[in-house]
């Protein structure tokens, strides 16, 4: 599997897993913009298996973040 296929599986399950987990109090558009924005930014910063806990540390930081601005 190569690497792209990877990191789009990881980012795919940690959207629905989010939008699960916030159960409503984040709409699902954000989610997907705050987990797309963490990707982008951790892209080529991390190896590949740590990339899905560092998505995800970093995603819920910025949804907390956007849930107490809201």
């Amino acid at each position: 599997m190569s690497v792209v296929v990877c990191r789009k599986e990881v980012v795919d399950r940690e959207v629905w897993t989010l939008i699960a987990d916030l159960a409503g109090s984040v709409p699902a558009e954000v989610v997907r913009d705050v987990v797309s924005a963490a990707r982008e930014d951790l892209d080529g910063q991390v190896p590949l298996g740590a990339f899905p806990e560092f998505l995800h540390r970093s995603a819920v930081e910025r949804l907390n973040a956007y849930r107490g601005s809201n």
